[in-house]
């Protein structure tokens, strides 16, 4: 069986310590919910959980990678496999509050007890319009990907 995306949803907020992204549907076999969050927070701020369906079973998502970057910017990844099939609530809640961006989807034909093999990461910093990284991948593997821009303002 093929992996194949399902679906994508996200949310943002200038400065928050918990969201959701409302009314996410997960159907499919063998799926698994994949999240990326961007922030920014000076500090001790990071994400300090995210639920799937906190109003309900509440269904905890793990930590694939975390990549710190300059000026406090953090981007992290996290996994759920075999979530529950239902339209529900995602919730990603912080540890203060913070400028952030969530990202959601659901894929279909992923492995269930091993949706990511050990997981590498690539981070670059710096001031570029076109921010490139190097990552080893096999060619039956798909890469996921999540970027974290600051830009100036408050935290």
């Amino acid at each position: 069986m093929a992996i194949a995306h399902g679906s994508t949803d996200s949310a943002e907020s200038g400065g928050t310590s918990s969201l959701d992204i409302a009314s996410f549907t997960v159907t499919g076999t063998n799926k698994a919910l994949v999240v990326r969050v961007a922030y920014k927070s000076a500090g001790a701020g990071a994400v300090n959980r995210v639920t799937w369906d906190k109003a309900g079973v509440g269904e905890l998502l793990t930590m694939v990678g975390n990549e710190v970057g300059s000026s406090n910017s953090k981007a992290s990844l996290f996994v759920l496999a075999a979530p529950t099939s239902k339209t529900a609530i995602l919730t990603v809640d912080f540890t203060k509050s913070v400028r952030c961006v969530v990202g959601v989807s659901c894929y279909t034909g992923v492995h269930q007890t091993a949706p990511f093999r050990t997981a590498s990461s690539a981070d670059n910093t710096g001031n570029d319009d076109s921010p490139t990284v190097n990552v080893v991948a096999l060619s039956t593997e798909m890469v996921i990907d999540s970027m974290c821009q600051v830009s100036a303002g408050p935290d």
